[in-house]
């Protein structure tokens, strides 16, 4: 319901994605579109700067690379979820807020990716380095 259902030809329009980000965006959501509308998903933007180039550079996780491509993946049309996010923005955008910004920032480069970990202890392939991470 709260979710905004977009072709490949949108994504194509609205230069969301290059080819190397769609490449890897394609075996998660996208795959789920070409099976829905049974074509191909090549794209072929000539342009460098898209809409997730713009953003990808300014986040310091794999997290949060994930969270931003689910974003983009999967856009809502809940007016209020976008409005929440919009204050969360400006909040941050803010330059008072400058320093609590640096902190998160600092603090989050050290949490690791835990999605990759919990799939290698679900096929109990868990090395001593995955679960040094997870500690």
């Amino acid at each position: 319901d709260k979710l905004l259902s977009i072709d490949y030809n949108s994504y194509k329009s609205l230069q969301i994605f290059n080819d190397a980000d769609l490449k890897y965006a394609n075996r998660q959501v996208l795959r789920e579109y070409a099976n829905n509308f049974r074509t191909s998903l090549s794209f072929n933007m000539n342009s460098k700067s898209t809409l997730y180039s713009l953003f990808v550079g300014k986040i310091s996780t794999k997290i949060g690379i994930s969270k931003l491509r689910s974003f983009m993946l999967k856009p809502i049309r809940d007016v209020q979820t976008i409005e929440k996010r919009h204050q969360i923005i400006d909040f941050f955008i803010d330059s008072r807020n400058k320093e609590l910004l640096d902190s998160f920032r600092k603090a989050l480069k050290d949490c690791k990716f835990i999605n990759a970990i919990l799939k290698k202890m679900r096929i109990n392939k868990c090395n001593l380095n995955e679960w040094k991470k997870l500690y």
